[in-house]
This record gives structure tokens, sequence and C-alpha cells, in this order.
């Protein structure tokens, strides 16, 4: 388990502990039916989709409900699974579909889970992922449902039987289909009466990051097909199945904004932005001094570092601070004073800073892509870029992890999943802030929203 994790798993709060015997008992009968072995554990955390760190640790595969990064499988125990973060994920829509998944079919899933653990896998009918038309291709995912004990095959075919009886009299005199009914009904119960049959099992794959190929961005826009790579090798044709394919590397970070200015994927700031983010954009900017002093004086002790108590370090680097700093600061001036901002001439990387994604479905990859621009910017990267994040903390000297850590867990709330925005929470040194949503925020660094 990796240091951050560590340092956090003592307080997890939005990855469910499973320690009731029937339970864990629910939960290895689902790995047996997945081709897994039984868990000896007495207790462990599952994600939304089921997958445990513990059990991962145990089976020494962290991919044993991910093989291969395609088609995920999931065990479900609880309909509250579809507020828990999802771990590992290999692709940015993994989360979304798990709460949706579960949220749309709430009641079934509630009376499933009721008797039994649900299983089954997000199925895009892809077994590997080897070329760019892999994953092109994928459009939709599917969610195959069972349970170990066969209740949602059992509810079929007790629904099935019970439409044949209504609708033919001759099934009255089918005393072997009548028996079956009593048998099925006996197991399930009224299944009309309750529902064990989830019905929406399709969703829209949309626009989406993926970890394969190296890194890669899929934006299905009007013109065509944005796809942001990391690789610097990456190839694509001029286009794909009659749609133009617009590749933009990551390291272009002109071109990556203004095609997010083009298509609306983010808010340009003005005033009312500006006034509405003042917290944000404060907590962009101490984050970009914290950075700079930990790489320009890295033998500094930065474990207590707070903005006004290095104010003096602004006079002495001014020079070398880094344009977006001087952009968030005269931002924050002009609010300050009351006067309009404007500056068309700030570049790529201050943009990013200055900027919060568009409210709606693509908000979070909207972020996560973001957090790729905006290294200083440990909130956001925090709740959206978790494995980023971790990459960045391990990079940091101990002082400055112990500052970042600190940051994240103790002064802020969460993030709002519709509107994207950060909610700042004003701390007191006695106060306990990993409480609430706080400690549910503190799986952000687990949860690739």
């Amino acid at each position: 388990m990796s240091e951050l994790s560590s340092a956090v798993m003592g307080s997890i709060e939005n990855l469910m502990l499973v320690q009731r015997e029937h339970l864990i008992s629910r939960y290895s009968n689902a790995m047996e039916a997945l081709g897994l072995p039984r868990t000896r554990l007495s207790s462990f955390h599952i994600d939304a989709t089921g997958f445990s760190p513990e059990i991962a640790e145990e089976l020494g595969n962290r991919q044993y409900l991910n093989a291969f990064g395609v088609n995920r499988k999931y065990i479900l125990l609880a309909i509250e699974q579809q507020n828990l973060a999802v771990l590992d994920a290999h692709f940015t829509t993994t989360p979304w579909m798990m709460r949706e998944f579960i949220s749309l079919n709430e009641k079934a899933l509630f009376n499933l889970t009721a008797k039994d653990a649900v299983f089954g896998e997000l199925d895009n009918k892809t077994y590997r992922i080897d070329s760019l038309d892999d994953l092109l291709s994928m459009k939709t995912v599917t969610f195959s449902v069972h349970t170990p004990s066969g209740l949602v095959d059992g509810a079929a075919r007790l629904k099935t039987l019970a439409t044949d009886v209504r609708e033919s009299s001759e099934s009255w005199n089918d005393e072997a289909k009548l028996l079956e009914m009593v048998k099925l009904a006996k197991k399930l119960g009224d299944v009309e009466s309750n529902d064990c049959l989830p019905e929406h099992v399709v969703f829209d794959k949309g626009n989406f990051y993926s970890r394969h190929l190296g890194g890669l961005y899929l934006f299905d826009v009007k013109d065509g097909i944005a796809l942001i790579h990391e690789d610097p090798n990456f190839n694509c044709p001029a286009t794909w199945k009659g749609k133009t394919l617009y590749p933009i590397d990551m390291r272009d970070k002109d071109a990556l904004m203004q095609f997010l200015v083009n298509y609306d994927f983010i808010e340009i700031p003005n005033m009312d932005f500006l006034q509405k983010n003042k917290a944000a954009l404060q907590t962009r900017l101490e984050g970009l001094l914290f950075a700079h002093l930990a790489e320009a004086k890295p033998n500094m002790d930065l474990s207590g570092f707070t903005f006004a108590a290095n104010k003096h370090h602004i006079y002495e680097q001014f020079s070398f601070l880094p344009k977006a700093f001087h952009t968030l600061n005269s931002m924050l001036k002009h609010i300050d004073n009351g006067v309009s901002w404007e500056d068309d001439t700030m570049g790529a990387t201050c943009l990013a800073y200055t900027t919060n994604a568009m409210p709606g479905r693509d908000n979070a990859l909207v972020n996560h892509l973001l957090s790729r621009l905006t290294p200083a910017d440990y909130v956001r990267c925090y709740h959206y870029n978790p494995d980023l994040f971790q990459e960045r903390f391990g990079e940091l000297p101990p002082s400055g992890k112990e500052y970042v850590l600190s940051v994240v867990v103790k002064k802020y709330e969460t993030v709002d999943h519709d509107t994207g925005e950060i909610v700042v929470k004003g701390v007191s040194e006695e106060s306990d802030t990993r409480t609430s949503s706080v400690t549910k925020g503190l799986i952000g660094l687990l949860r690739p929203w």
C-alpha cells in the first residue's frame, strides 16, 4: 500500500467497512462465482465496485476485479456503495456509471442485496486495449447482473412463468410449471411487488480518459473526435468511421486550452467568476508559492507553511515566481479593490490555474485534465486525479508532504460533483476537522472523479 494510502487508511469513511459475518460470506460467494478464491479476512473495506485494497493485498493482485483494465467486475453488498470512491479506475467514466447504475436501479438492487450479494461486470465487449480502434469503438457499457444464489435468473424465470399463466389458460394445467412457480416464489417472494430485476443496465460511455495507450482523453465534439494524448510517439489516422480525428499533444498547452475554450468546457474568468471563486483562487496562489519554495529551497522546513508566514519570500523571490502566481495575485487584488479585471495575454498555464471546468457531465473529466496543467493546485488534483496526486506527493520533501496532506485533509470540505466547486472550510486550531465530508474528502486521493 502506498505511503499516502497508508496515511489515510485509518480514517476511511468513503470506503465501506465489511465486518459482519454474513456480508463477508456473501462477498466470498461472489468472489467464487467470479472465479476467485474466498477471502480469509475477518474485515476489509470496499469501494463502489466492491474492490478491496486489503483483499487485493491478500491475493497479491491489485487487478483482481479489473483484469487488463477492461470489463471491470463489481460486487455489490449494499446500495450505499453508490456514494463511495472507485479505486484504480482505468476509465474516468467508471465512478459515474456505478453511481448511475445503482441510483436508477435502486429498488431492485435494494431487494437483491437484502438477500444476497450482486455481482457482474461493466461489459464493453472488449478484452484488450491494443489499438486506438479498441478505444474509439467503446460507445456503451452494459452491466451484467447476477447473484451467487441465482436470484436474478430466478426472478426473470418467475416473471416469465407468471406471464404465461396469465396469458394462457393451458398453463393452469401444466403441473410442472405451477410447481416451479411455487418453488421460485418461496425463494424470491412476490417479484412483481418486490422488483428484483434491474432494468437500466446500458450506459453511454461519453467522453472519457483512459490509462490505456499511454494515457488518452477522448472528447467527441461536433467537428470530430479530439484525442488529447501523453505519448510523444502517438499516431492516429486522419479519420475514423467518417469522423475527423484531432490529436492534441498534452505538451502543447496553448492548443489544449484553446480546445477547451472553443468547445465551452471551461469558464472564462470575469468579475462574477472571480468573486465567486475568490477562496479557491487564494488557495491556488498559496499552492504556487509553496511549490516554488519547495523547488527553490529544498532544505527549507515547509511542514508549518502558511501564506501569511511566508510572504517575505514573495519579496525575495518576486522575479522568480511563476507567471501564474503574479496573474492570480493580480486577480485577487482587483477583486479586493472592486476593479474589473482582464488579461488577454496570460497564456495557457495561467488560464488553467484561474478557471474551472463547466458544470455538467464532463466537469470531472475536464478537471482531471486541468490537474495535469496545474501541479500546484493540490486540491483539484487530490479530488479529480488521485493517481497523479500520489505521484506528485511522492516527489515532495517530507515536510512538504506534511503540508500538502494538511491542506487537503484539514482545510477543505469536498467537491460539489454538479458544479465542480471546491467548498473551502474555515479551520480553527482547536477543532477536529476530520469529520463529515472532510473525512469523505480524505478519500479524494483514491477517487478518480
